[in-house]
């Protein structure tokens, strides 16, 4: 019994022993042994502290960023005004929320195109004016405004009314200043393209020459009337002297005309932009038959337009690649399409169709993803004008089933870009264009103008009055394509 008693108070005295030394030296061995238990615990206590800590640290953090976006907050409150204005009058431009997204900016470009103005989709500062004076003015005198719209045919109207004099107040004071411009830049530029091409600088230069020859063989007398014969035959040395500076310029034209100028699709609705303006707005109801080609040119470059901003948006969302890259690609897929732009022109819509739908299948590619590419591929062949990229990229389009892009192959036939040039063809891809939207198709131009199906079908009969050009032979090259999927490893490859 006193053995056992020693042993415990011996134990004890030892563990009292340890704990002090570990209290005043703290060893690394006594943080070893200790670590599984204390180690544990204070660990705890200390990285909860220490995360509680650091949240409260994260809280703070992000009140602070989250009070930055006000900076901009007067640029949101002026497009939500704008918003709210092309919502009022027709322009479907979704919920007013001060981002001009693709939505926003379709509606401006519907906006644009109805009142004359330039079709952009980026609303310029006297266009947001009007707009929202427009809107101020049908807000303080609602009955004046429907009366308005009743007339004019819905809530567009109000707007060609307050332009068109037929109403007076603050507004009147934007309509004059619009056209204005524009007569004064339609004036100058015939004027300094008449002057500069006129080769009188050079005649004069000619003419100080053969003055010194004469007057150095010749008497003062003699001088006067030598001066009148002497342009004659110092013309002709010249043009025997001239050869050999004149055979390089003579071997440079044919090189920049090539044999076939492609037309410039920015350039030909840049000029129908500035008649549109002229007229007072787009052409609709009868005035379609009367001027058809005016007509359809408004409306191909509204499409341009559209798929240009729809394709935006999505080449905004590629990660990874380049635009410059993407050019790249689309440039080299639309030589592979070739065949089927044959196709499109030899046969009626339902049998190219048939045969797109067939390449579309042989692809092997998500039918979601086809169309991503495709359409970013249409936006990028209008931005860099070339009408080979946007057709390939439409009969894509129309292969995939989204039937309304046909209206761009009609277009495109109807102008001659990329395409030979088909009044006939073209009317009947309009019609089955409109058969599609009637019998359901998704619409991807102009949405919010109802008018638009009637139209191209108006268009559709005015065309086959017309007379058709020959089709040219077609050189249907066999497609190995692969739309750019992953356009890195497409580009690399």
């Amino acid at each position: 019994m006193r053995m056992h008693f020693s042993d415990k108070t011996f134990t004890r005295a030892v563990t009292g022993a340890l704990v002090a030394t570990m209290t005043l030296s703290a060893p690394l061995t006594a943080q070893a042994d200790a670590g599984a238990f204390i180690g544990g615990v204070v660990g705890g206590i200390i990285g909860g502290a220490i995360g509680s800590a650091a949240n409260k640290e994260r809280t703070v953090v992000r009140e602070r960023v989250v009070t930055r976006p006000s900076t901009n907050s007067y640029q949101r409150e002026q497009n939500r005004n704008v918003q709210n204005a092309l919502n009022y009058f027709g322009f479907p431009a979704g919920t007013p929320d001060g981002v001009m997204g693709s939505r926003s900016r379709a509606a401006v470009s519907d906006y644009q195109a109805t009142m004359g103005f330039p079709v952009t989709g980026y609303i310029a500062d006297y266009e947001r004016d009007f707009l929202l004076s427009a809107f101020a003015r049908a807000q303080s005198n609602t009955m004046q405004a429907a009366q308005l719209a009743a007339q004019y045919g819905g809530q567009r109207g109000i707007l060609i009314a307050y332009r068109g004099n037929q109403s007076t107040g603050a507004v009147m004071n934007v309509q004059p200043v619009i056209p204005q411009p524009q007569v004064i830049v339609q004036q100058p530029q015939p004027q300094v393209f008449v002057q500069q091409p006129q080769p009188q600088v050079v005649i004069q230069q000619q003419q100080p020459q053969p003055q010194v020859v004469i007057n150095n063989t010749a008497p003062a007398a003699q001088a006067p009337v030598a001066t009148a014969p002497a342009p004659a035959p110092q013309t002709q040395e010249v043009a025997a002297a001239a050869p050999e500076p004149a055979a390089p310029a003579a071997g440079m034209m044919p090189s920049f005309i090539g044999g076939a100028v492609e037309a410039s699709m920015a350039s030909y609705c840049n000029k129908t932009s500035l008649v549109t303006s002229t007229n007072g707005g787009m052409l609709h109801g009868e005035l379609v038959s009367q001027n058809i080609s005016v007509a359809l040119g408004e409306q191909f470059c509204l499409a341009r337009t559209y798929a240009m901003a729809e394709g935006e948006d999505l080449t905004a969302s590629v990660q990874g690649v380049t635009l410059a890259q993407m050019q790249e690609q689309c440039g080299a897929f639309a030589p592979t399409m070739r065949e089927y732009v044959a196709g499109m022109v030899a046969k009626n819509p339902q049998d190219a169709t048939s045969d797109l739908q067939t390449f579309v299948i042989n692809t092997g590619m998500n039918p979601s993803q086809l169309s991503s590419n495709a359409k970013i591929c249409l936006s990028i062949g209008y931005r860099s004008d070339n009408a080979d990229v946007a057709l390939a990229s439409a009969l894509v389009l129309v292969g995939l089933g989204e039937a309304a892009y046909g209206e761009i192959l009609a277009h495109h036939m109807a102008q001659g870009f990329g395409a030979p040039k088909r009044l006939d063809r073209a009317a009947d891809w309009y019609d089955a264009t409109v058969s599609a939207i009637e019998g359901g198709a998704v619409r991807v131009v102009a949405p919010g103008q109802s008018e638009r199906p009637a139209l191209l079908r108006a268009a559709a009969v005015s065309l086959r009055g017309g007379t058709p050009s020959q089709a040219a032979p077609q050189q249907a090259v066999l497609p190995s394509f692969g739309m750019p999927a992953a356009p890195a490893q497409t580009v690399n490859n």
